[in-house]
């Protein structure tokens, strides 16, 4: 009778302290491994943003200038050019040019709608440190290098490491621009990360022979 009242009381007395600590433990384990995979899985997703983010810019950069360069190429004063033949005629107003780099700023003109005052307004793209900057200026001979203020095409959340014009025809143009993120940690994964995109432009108007 003894023997089975003393068998009871050790069942009754719950866990050790050694066995305490040892179910704690294991505990903190599993919890600071749920921990680390949450917060894993969580930068994770937020450089995947951020990647996202600059892969969408860039492609919205390329395609915005495409669009405005693709418009390039008019003549002024067409009824004044009549029986002037082909070599008065200047078909071709796009004009790359070195400015922080080969072929780095690109100049061009276009026609206003036929609703609008004939424009003479050349329009010129070029990279200003880590910017593409856009300008529009009513003298149509100025340096396209001379170009340093103007609106801002990027976020100031991307730099523009790089921004080429390449022509690769009469009426095409390889649009080239590379960027990172700006904000990136130094020595961070995301600090290493670049990317390129390219577009081939072809304008509305090719040259009149």
């Amino acid at each position: 009778m003894l023997m089975r009242s003393f068998r009871d009381s050790r069942r009754a007395g719950g866990f050790t302290l050694v066995e305490l600590m040892v179910a704690l433990v294991v505990g903190l384990i599993v919890v600071l491994a749920a921990v680390g995979f949450v917060v894993s899985v969580a930068k994770a997703n937020s450089e995947n943003i951020q990647v996202t983010r600059l892969t969408q810019e860039l492609r919205s950069l390329t395609d915005v200038m495409a669009r405005d360069i693709r418009r390039a190429r008019y003549v002024v004063d067409p009824a004044g050019l009549v029986g002037a033949g082909p070599a008065a005629i200047d078909h071709d107003a796009i004009y790359p040019a070195l400015a922080d780099g080969p072929q780095s700023c690109i100049q061009y003109s276009y026609d206003n709608p036929p609703n609008l005052p004939i424009s003479t307004l050349s329009h010129r793209i070029r990279l200003v440190g880590t910017d593409v900057v856009l300008k529009t200026d009513a003298d149509p001979t100025a340096a396209c290098a001379s170009t340093s203020d103007g609106s801002k095409l990027n976020s100031s959340e991307v730099q523009i490491t790089q921004l080429r014009f390449n022509p690769t025809s009469d009426s095409s143009y390889d649009i080239v621009v590379k960027g990172k993120l700006a904000n990136a940690p130094a020595g961070s994964t995301l600090a290493a990360i670049e990317r390129e995109f390219r577009e081939t432009v072809f304008v509305r108007s090719g040259p009149v022979n």
